[in-house]
């Protein structure tokens, strides 16, 4: 088995091993770099990386939550959510693991400083 790749089929691994040099070679962006593993995870029957954009995400944890709140928190919730959206912007449209905490430290703190303290937390 190689140790790099993990893989017991010597075919298998050195192809692996090749998309990952060819990779590094081009300084891949998160995202090229998601598709070649996503290749790589096809060529192996595996399952590809599942991929959500904070919006789907927080779609995905509303459509969870509202149903257990009553009337007045889900209010609340879909104010803070409707204020976070507006001030998150592009941020709302990357996949949720590019989305880096000083972008939602940042959007919530523009939230303080124009609204309120109120309007950023639940």
């Amino acid at each position: 088995m190689s140790a790099s790749t993990k893989e017991t089929n010597r075919k298998r691994a050195q192809k692996i091993a090749d998309e990952w040099e060819a990779s590094w070679r081009r300084k891949l962006t998160g995202v090229q770099a998601k598709d070649v593993l996503n290749r790589i995870l096809v060529d192996l029957g595996e399952d590809q990386l599942d991929e959500k954009t904070l919006n789907q995400v927080i779609n995905d944890w509303l459509a969870e939550k509202l149903p257990e709140l009553s009337i007045g928190s889900r209010d609340q919730y879909l104010g803070v959510i409707k204020n976070a959206r507006q001030y998150l912007g592009a941020t709302l449209e990357k996949d949720i693991q590019d989305v880096t905490r000083n972008e939602l430290i940042e959007a919530r703190n523009s939230i303080e400083k124009a609204l309120s303290e109120a309007a950023c937390s639940f």
